[in-house]
């Protein structure tokens, strides 16, 4: 049930924030909610559920789960990403695009897995304390 309220958030938020062919696997999950809490005791279910202006929902306590354990995800990838684009960026510059595009995949890997394990590390002691903007007095190449 919480995974079900994982997919179902995070198919509304791309379906409002994101593109339009989100909505369609959102409300088909909303369906699938739907049926899981109307037959929450013969799932089993039931002490995931609470009744609400006579409809059955999903307990507090699992929306709350599903909230913290998006939050945690959330984290997680923000500093992957963060990491990933920042030695996406960091091996473009040292090899330049023609270099870049000429690579294997497993040559880009292997080139990309080292800058991209000193940024998580680097992320995991200080955080963000140590990452700033800088202004360029020339027009940047990447």
């Amino acid at each position: 049930m919480n995974a079900l309220q994982i997919a179902g958030s995070v198919y509304a938020i791309m379906g409002d924030m994101v593109d339009e062919k989100y909505k369609k696997p959102s409300h088909e999950l909303d369906e699938l909610e739907n049926y899981v809490l109307e037959s929450a005791d013969a799932l089993g279910l039931s002490d995931m559920v609470e009744v609400f202006r006579g409809t059955k929902v999903a307990s507090k306590e699992l929306i709350d789960k599903a909230i913290d354990d998006l939050r945690e995800y959330e984290e997680y990838t923000f500093w992957d990403n963060l990491a990933r684009k920042l030695a996406d960026r960091d091996l473009l510059r040292k090899l330049g695009k023609s270099k870049l595009r000429a690579l294997s995949n497993l040559e880009y890997i292997n080139a990309e897995y080292p800058l991209e394990d000193h940024y998580h590390k680097e992320f995991e002691k200080y955080g963000l304390n140590r990452l700033e903007i800088v202004k360029h007095t020339r027009p940047c190449t990447s």
